[in-house]
């Protein structure tokens, strides 16, 4: 099941520009070897890709993507199939080899799994309001963003300033002339209760 954002209609009023298109950054992956030493395993210099088309590398009028880890759990020994877990329960095993997200088409989303990725936000561009059920961790690398939750409140981010997005409606605006670039750290949660009791749904992505 791939969950993508693809019925959000990202806007950006940006003309591409070749030369101002999002910038590569270099990811260092360690691990051990047969002998139970630290090795490094990759050494690689990424370059943001297109959200909606991961094949494809991000221009300067793209929403630039950059996944850089994706937890993997241990196989399990026992048929476990028929066992119900919590969304949230997440395993991480630094035993499996490490499986390099970078151009594929992932869940925003995995229950089970984290993931760890960097968004470009254009110019002038419009990320419109949605909701996964995670706890996003994110911290502005650069530029500024507008974040706003759907009782219209805003709040400005800037460069360094960090969120703590409790699956909660939201949009991202860049309404300035420079490119945004975001960190974020995925984990999946159960949903929100609210307090009549009905959970509350993912909103503004498509399954």
């Amino acid at each position: 099941m791939i969950l993508l954002m693809k019925n959000l209609t990202m806007t950006t009023n940006h003309t591409n520009d070749p030369a101002a298109s999002p910038s590569p950054l270099r990811r260092i992956v360690t691990g051990h070897s047969s002998t139970g030493k630290a090795i490094v395993t990759n050494d690689d210099v990424l370059c943001p890709v297109n959200f909606f088309d991961p094949s494809s590398l991000a221009s300067s009028t793209d929403f630039g993507l950059t996944l850089l880890f994706r937890s993997e759990a241990e196989a399990s020994s026992t048929d476990d199939s028929k066992t119900i877990a919590s969304p949230a329960s997440i395993s991480i095993s630094n035993t499996v080899p490490f499986r390099d997200p970078y151009k594929t088409a992932m869940q925003i989303v995995e229950p089970g799994h984290v993931n760890w990725r960097l968004l470009d936000l254009p110019p002038h561009s419009t990320a419109p309001l949605h909701r996964t059920t995670s706890v996003d961790l994110g911290v502005v690398l650069k530029g500024e963003v507008v974040l706003e939750l759907d009782d219209g409140v805003e709040r400005i981010l800037k460069e360094h300033d960090s969120i703590v997005q409790r699956g909660t409606i939201h949009a991202w605006h860049n309404r300035t002339d420079s490119s945004v670039r975001m960190m974020f750290i995925i984990l999946p949660s159960d949903a929100v209760i609210s307090h009549d009791g009905q959970a509350l749904d993912d909103v503004g992505i498509e399954v």
